[in-house]
């Protein structure tokens, strides 16, 4: 169990990271479920809402390096 932990303890702010974005995303699903109770002329409004926060959480990650940042590659 302490490798585990000890693994866990290198892989923290990508937990953090894939613990922001799950919480993004399942916000984004219950707005985007609630369109169904707006009228379709209000939709683009969320649309480009959800697009801004969106954006601006994976350029967060991104500066962090956390969930979708760079992998490193070697």
């Amino acid at each position: 169990m302490n490798a585990e932990h000890d693994a866990n303890a290198a892989g923290q702010p990508e937990d953090a990271g894939a613990a922001i974005a799950e919480r993004t995303l399942e916000e984004a699903r219950r707005r985007l479920a609630a369109l169904d109770d707006l009228p379709t002329a209000d939709h683009v409004a969320v649309f480009d809402e959800l697009h801004r926060e969106l954006s601006g959480v994976l350029e967060r990650l991104d500066q962090d390096g956390g969930a979708g940042g760079e992998t490193g590659g070697s």
